[in-house]
């Protein structure tokens, strides 16, 4: 009972500290048409500290965020929301439930294959910054490939109308940053965490 609520109260926590840096110039950066954002460190300790569920929730509350940069936050996020509202708001949530979902569940494949906890955390910590970029801009160009918005980006980014040049450019070399960052921050407050016996394996092995 004491685990499923500091479980609660952690994954409480985290949420407001989501939302918190989505008005932090930390939160989200306009760099280019896609803002970068460093929300991938939160969204990696929860999956790393609460499991897939855990990493669902605040990959839920991370699209939350991510929808709230289409009211005029972010210029690419706005025009597409103008485009179509409902196919935005899947990509703002999807990919970043998925991925909070997948890193969780890695986790703890690692966790039972008694990977160390620090090699484990900073796995889970690039994974959540590296599959943030891959599904969100895999989603986008699912969606919105079509779109005017985007292929006037595609036609000024990547006149060869190669999708991989495109993507590239559009992520740019800040993607690179935010993935290193992601790896290094969430990558040692995880294993921190782990070390003081707060991580989903300890929590499952307390409740059973």
């Amino acid at each position: 009972m004491k685990t499923k609520t500091a479980r609660i109260t952690r994954l409480g926590l985290l949420s407001a500290i989501m939302i918190a840096m989505s008005y932090l110039p930390a939160g989200y950066t306009n760099i280019g048409p896609v803002p970068i954002t460093l929300n991938p460190i939160i969204l990696a300790v929860a999956a790393y500290t609460t499991g897939p569920a855990g990493g669902a929730l605040i990959g839920g509350v991370f699209g939350f965020t991510s929808l709230l940069q289409c009211f005029g936050r972010s210029p690419l996020s706005t025009a597409l929301f103008g485009v179509n509202p409902f196919l935005t708001a899947v990509l703002c949530f999807v990919p970043r439930i998925f991925d909070g979902y997948i890193i969780g569940l890695l986790s703890d494949l690692m966790r039972k294959r008694s990977v160390k906890p620090m090699i484990n955390s900073y796995i889970t910590s690039f994974l959540s910054a590296f599959l943030n970029t891959v599904f969100y801009m895999s989603t986008l160009i699912l969606l919105f490939g079509n779109s005017k918005e985007v292929t006037d980006l595609r036609n000024a980014l990547a006149p060869s109308k190669n999708v991989f040049l495109f993507v590239c450019a559009l992520v740019g070399a800040q993607a690179i940053g935010e993935w290193i960052t992601t790896t290094v921050i969430a990558g040692s407050v995880g294993y921190a965490l782990s070390r003081s016996g707060l991580n989903s394996s300890n929590a499952s092995k307390s409740t059973s």
